[in-house]
């Protein structure tokens, strides 16, 4: 792993203008580090549904389909590890320990994806993301790699998500203007309130906070709660802790 050129490429991240273009850059680096699999998984907020991830990378299609209708689940050892931790999920077959888990390495492993990391990250407004970088070389086991190694792959992976973010912005719109009922029924909707339980809180009824919801999931554009959540979160409407 060349500590320099890698470092000399991160830069290029920041001068990119298309999600093609950040892949390209992401694929080269990931190559020059000496992983030649790359896979980045980015959620704009942690209530965001897995289904709704962008993933962008070049791993085998097969293999990729497969993982991502079959192990984004609760039971999958890598997202559990990146849902509660910072630190890298080491990717090799030793660390695969459950039966289940066995398949998952097993099923990988028949593309040839076998050593390498999974590095969970963190950003602003609670926006969560995987890094997964994977190689059939075992020079690449993840307990071969030094604190330095590791440590730039931790860098790559910052310079990724900042250099993705603005790639995935909306297109400028109006502002959006929430009423304060609005505001006070997707403050409680982001707590995990049913409407029957906003209802109560507010002494208002079940009708009257779906009409609320509603009306800032079409001024938002979307379609679900959730996604007026989110949006009121990113946008500054709400705060949650």
């Amino acid at each position: 792993m060349n500590m320099t050129s890698g470092s000399e490429l991160f830069d290029t991240l920041l001068h990119v203008h298309t999600e093609t273009a950040w892949l390209n850059t992401c694929i080269t680096i990931s190559q020059q580090l000496g992983f030649p699999y790359f896979l980045f998984g980015y959620l704009p907020h942690k209530l965001t549904p897995l289904t709704d991830a962008k993933v962008l990378g070049n791993m085998p299609q097969t293999w990729l389909q497969t993982y991502l209708t079959e192990q984004c689940k609760e039971t999958d050892p890598v997202l559990q590890h990146c849902a509660r931790h910072q630190r890298p999920f080491f990717w090799a077959e030793e660390y695969f320990a459950d039966i289940q888990a066995q398949a998952t390495y097993a099923c990988a492993a028949g593309y040839d994806l076998k050593y390498g990391l999974a590095l969970p990250g963190r950003g602003q407004d609670a926006e969560v993301s995987i890094m997964l970088l994977l190689s059939p070389d075992p020079a690449r086991h993840p307990a071969t790699l030094g604190a330095q190694q590791i440590g730039q792959l931790c860098l790559f992976r910052d310079f990724a998500m900042d250099a993705l973010r603005p790639l995935l912005l909306p297109p400028d719109a109006a502002p959006v203007k929430l009423t304060p009922r609005e505001i006070e029924c997707l403050i409680w909707a982001a707590r995990g309130k049913s409407s029957w339980e906003i209802a109560q809180i507010l002494t208002c009824a079940e009708a009257t906070v779906n009409f609320h919801i509603n009306n800032a999931k079409q001024k938002f554009g979307v379609t679900s709660r959730q996604q007026a959540v989110i949006r009121a979160i990113r946008g500054g409407w709400i705060a949650i802790n």
